[in-house]
């Protein structure tokens, strides 16, 4: 099965799995070989998650509007501008299902 993920060509290291929420993601993550790598079903989901870490930490800002009741959120990003294009590749990598025996 192939699935892709996100190479830091420098480095050879890999983007990892986002660390959860508290409204921090992927974005605030940076390329390492001590984690699960984030693996995407297609290269096109790699290639627009790298945009958007591309563009800087994205933080995302829940506001409660107590006139209508909505839960309105806003989205501010932190420029990084040491992140570079042109150190960064979409990668395949091939998925093996090894079952073991049972006994």
């Amino acid at each position: 099965m192939m699935m892709y993920a996100i190479l830091h060509r420098p480095t050879d290291k890999l983007m990892p799995e986002g660390p959860g929420r508290g409204n921090r993601g992927f974005t605030h993550c940076e390329p390492t070989d001590n984690r699960k790598p984030r693996l995407f079903s297609t290269s096109h989901a790699a290639y627009c998650a790298l945009g958007w870490w591309l563009k800087g930490k994205v933080k995302v800002v829940h506001i409660y509007d107590s006139y209508d009741g909505d839960d309105d959120e806003r989205w501010e990003t932190t420029s990084c501008p040491e992140r570079n294009v042109e150190d960064m590749e979409i990668v395949g990598v091939e998925l093996t299902i090894v079952r073991e025996d049972k006994k």
